[in-house]
Parts: C-alpha cells; sequence; structure tokens
C-alpha cells in the first residue's frame, strides 16, 4: 500500500502514472500501426497481382532484385 506523506509525493505520484498512461497508449497505436501495415502488405501481396499496375511494379522489383 502506498502511503502519501506531504503533497509532494502526491504529485510525483501524479506524473508518474501520466507517464505510464502515456506510454502504454503510445504501444497500443504502435500495436494498431504494425497490425495495419502488415494486413496493407498482404493485400498488395496476395490479392492485387492480378492488377495491371501491381504486376508491372512485382516485374520491376523482380528485375532489381537478384532472387530468381
Amino acid at each position: 500500500m502506498m502511503y502519501l506523506h506531504n503533497k509532494n509525493n502526491m504529485r510525483h505520484f501524479c506524473i508518474t502514472n501520466k507517464k505510464k498512461q502515456k506510454t502504454s497508449i503510445f504501444i497500443f497505436d504502435q500495436w494498431i500501426f504494425w497490425h495495419i501495415v502488415i494486413i496493407v502488405l498482404l493485400v498488395i501481396i496476395f490479392i492485387l497481382p492480378g492488377s495491371h499496375v501491381i504486376s508491372l511494379f512485382g516485374d520491376f522489383i523482380c528485375g532489381i532484385l537478384p532472387f530468381r
């Protein structure tokens, strides 16, 4: 249990709580961001190669990268 002896301790306790809350929100935002990035990459790789622009872009990338 936490005992508050004076106002300085209480102010410090409130500041640390705010910092923890901001950090957790930042981590949550990053978590959502990486899921969106992964979903977009999967859509580009698996669903869009039928379109002409993406297949041209894929041929261009395959010409640059020597993995064939």
